[in-house]
């Protein structure tokens, strides 16, 4: 106990936010009060529940014990906005196989009558995708088919529209946002190795682990990743590869430093946060090839830009800081970031 008058010993750690914080105490109501009683000398403050954070919607469930970001009235806003007067459908799958062959636009010359109508589609569709942008943090199931249109984001084509629409109306129907939390979760220690991700019961493993996957595209070559911790998906990546190749060997062992460079700095970072992860974090893959690679130092004859890559994994699989682990490629769900599905 500390001396009437003196700050309580405890901790709180809040994130901040223009004029939002969010913070969670250790036990006892008294790190609050002083914090809260503090700046209102000087300030003019409210104090609400925990209803929205950076724009999301926040939804506490304490009976299933899971904190859920969705965005209901933004994508209501989508549908008034975008989708007014247009036939609504209700579309199963969140993009169209279209989604994988999209080009740029051909913007007709001022002087054609069809200008005006094409310029102001890709003015709403430019729109549109940076909307995109902001839903798929916590819509992840949209983040390859929102890489694909944005990647002609600067001259949208008639056809990239259309699958833009497609992604609206399929959250409007199946608006499954991220969810945080499970009722089973005790602990984000990371007690002994991940060996296969997902349980008997065919819930995640609760401990720290990552997915890791690529695929060789039409034009571009895709990476996915979706980092797990406490049974949720806290990170998730879909991005274009800088290399081309023609060959899956080559597109998974330059997906795999990814993934690597993404876990080190959560691994390090709960460590410091006293949350121990003291064994190896595993990378889950589908590639039995890259897992090979990446344990034999011997085993890559490739090209000079590839063995760097390769040496990257080399240097975390001796260090103990990760391990790669093959798992089913029916269990890699991080592929839905690289390819329609």
């Amino acid at each position: 106990q500390s001396p009437p008058g003196h700050a309580p010993v405890g901790y709180m750690l809040f994130g901040r936010h223009i004029d939002d914080n969010i913070g969670f105490q250790s036990k006892g109501s008294r790190i609050v009060d002083y914090l809260r009683d503090h700046p209102k000398n000087i300030y003019a403050m409210k104090y609400t529940g925990w209803m929205k954070s950076l724009g999301w919607e926040t939804v506490v469930n304490r009976t299933d014990q899971v904190v859920i970001y969705e965005a209901r009235e933004v994508l209501a806003r989508v549908k008034e906005e975008y989708l007014a007067g247009s036939l609504l459908i209700q579309p199963k799958h969140v993009a169209t196989p279209s989604a994988a062959k999209l080009g740029p636009g051909s913007l007709p010359g001022t002087k054609d009558p069809a200008y005006a109508s094409y310029a102001e589609m890709q003015r709403v569709a430019a729109k549109g995708v940076g909307l995109l942008f902001w839903l798929v943090e916590h819509y992840p199931q949209a983040k390859w088919v929102a890489g694909s249109i944005g990647s002609y984001m600067h001259n949208q084509s008639w056809e990239g529209y259309r699958v833009l629409l497609h992604v609206f109306m399929h959250l409007i129907q199946h608006p499954v946002a991220q969810r945080f939390g499970h009722p089973e979760v005790r602990s984000l220690e990371l007690a002994g190795i991940v060996k296969q991700p997902l349980l008997g019961d065919g819930t995640a493993d609760p401990r720290h682990h990552q997915y890791c996957d690529a695929n060789v595209g039409e034009f571009k070559n895709r990476t996915g990743v979706v980092g797990m911790l406490g049974k949720s998906s806290y990170d998730n990546i879909s991005q274009n590869q800088h290399v081309t190749s023609s060959e899956s060997h080559t597109t998974e062992v330059m997906a795999a430093p990814t993934c690597t460079h993404r876990l080190i700095p959560h691994k390090m970072l709960m460590q410091e946060m006293h949350i121990h992860q003291a064994d190896s974090t595993a990378v889950c893959m589908d590639s039995t090839t890259t897992i090979f690679v990446a344990n034999n130092d011997a085993s890559a004859g490739r090209s000079l830009w590839l063995r760097r890559r390769i040496r990257v994994l080399h240097s975390h699989s001796d260090s103990k800081d990760v391990v790669y682990t093959k798992i089913p490629e029916a269990d890699n769900c991080s592929d839905m970031h690289t390819k329609y599905l």
